[in-house]
């Protein structure tokens, strides 16, 4: 659960915040975002080219479970097409992340149960 500043608190603040300097930090805020995003989403895909080339191999040699292998291949290129899709939303970019990410989290489980996560 997270923290909220309640609504007459963030109005004392915009009040006591000149209208240039507010816009100037949002702009910071809204730079900084997208540079954590981006750095993020590249991470993963760096680090999780092991991580997805592995269980893919095992997947392929025991010609089992075609739709785990499936959904592997849609989370990957899905992480791949945030990252290089710059232009989106910050926000988009960030609950597809989000979404990709529990999707992947509830394949495996189904896949692997409990003791395989």
């Amino acid at each position: 659960m997270s923290y909220q500043i309640p609504k007459p608190e963030v109005d004392r603040l915009k009040k006591s915040i000149p209208t240039d300097e507010a816009e100037a930090l949002e702009t910071t805020l809204l730079q900084w975002r997208l540079r954590a995003l981006h750095f993020l989403l590249v991470v993963i895909i760096l680090l999780g080219v092991p991580r997805y080339v592995v269980p893919l191999l095992k997947i392929a040699q025991t010609e089992q479970s075609l739709w785990l292998l499936c959904v592997y291949w849609l989370v990957y290129l899905g992480l791949i097409g945030l990252a290089l899709g710059p232009k989106l939303d910050y926000r988009i970019r960030g609950w597809g992340l989000l979404l990709l990410a529990y999707l992947n989290a509830l394949s495996s489980f189904l896949f692997m149960g409990l003791a395989g996560s």
